[in-house]
């Protein structure tokens, strides 16, 4: 597999680079020659990045898919890194560990060796998308087609919650004592936009933290009380202010995935899955 890096020394050589250059972001570098990359996540210990491909269907298991290491500057360190999985998407980091949603499973590895120690299944799991890591090291996971939320806890997988007010759940992040899930909505050209939404993890109520933002898939807080989403068939990047409306940060093709953002670097990092390439932002 060839793999093309571009370092960007201007942000205006596109219409999408020229929007995130009035928006306050400069894209610094692009990796080519991933195959559908979902997920990014930032590992700061080794200071590497772990990028999940599918390569192929995003439900079936077909032994295709593979988590790549690659440096914080673009270069890939290591194609397939972890292999073994089937169309991996949204990963979670703990003690050592990088849980991975696997179709109807969470996959996890040992980040020392990069080898499968387990994979938790569910057989009526739909859709495995995103997965969360609480600091007592409880892992949830979103099932956007069953509109549920898994728990990993003590080595057993079981339903957490299901509601239909989840709303297609894809992207997640724990925030202290509240589990925040960015919301798909529906699918196609005329389907209802999806909200951002809060659940409790103490009684699991789910709290509507701002309705219609859009088909959403990652979720990052930008370390000021705001974050960062994705919106993937509409190829966005937006940034939502607790109050606020959404800001398009970036308006691209369809495939706008899983993103990491690095406060302390000031750094956001994005994969776009059908264009095959992963993305490095400055951020202001």
């Amino acid at each position: 597999m060839m793999y093309a890096l571009r370092c960007m020394v201007t942000s205006s050589l596109l219409v999408a680079w020229g929007a995130a250059a009035a928006a306050g972001l400069g894209l610094e570098w692009e990796l080519e020659g991933l195959r559908m990359p979902e997920s990014v996540i930032y590992d700061g210990s080794a200071k590497v990045l772990y990028v999940t491909s599918m390569d192929g269907s995003a439900t079936e298991k077909d032994g295709n898919g593979y988590i790549s290491k690659v440096g914080t500057d673009g270069t890939m360190q290591v194609e397939k890194w972890a292999t073994g999985l089937h169309a991996p998407k949204g990963m979670a980091i703990h003690g050592g560990r990088l849980y991975v949603a696997d179709v109807d499973a969470i996959a996890e590895i040992d980040i020392a060796s990069g080898k499968v120690l387990n994979r938790y299944e569910d057989a009526s799991a739909k859709f495995m998308n995103d997965v969360a890591a609480g600091p007592d090291g409880t892992i949830y996971a979103s099932d956007t087609a069953a509109n549920r939320i898994y728990r990993l806890r003590d080595g057993k997988l079981e339903v957490w919650l299901e509601d239909s007010a989840l709303k297609s759940p894809n992207g997640l992040f724990v925030d202290g004592s509240r589990l925040l899930v960015g919301a798909m909505g529906g699918f196609g050209d005329d389907a209802p936009l999806g909200d951002f939404l809060a659940v409790s993890l103490e009684d699991k109520s789910i709290t509507t933290l701002s309705a219609g933002v859009g088909h959403l898939d990652g979720v990052e807080p930008d370390g000021k009380g705001g974050y960062y989403l994705t919106d993937w068939p509409r190829g966005k990047v937006m940034h939502l202010v607790p109050g606020g409306q959404a800001e398009i940060l970036l308006e691209m093709s369809q495939g706008t995935a899983d993103l990491e953002v690095v406060t302390e670097e000031k750094r956001l990092y994005l994969p776009l899955m059908m264009e095959g390439k992963l993305q490095a932002y400055a951020l202001p």
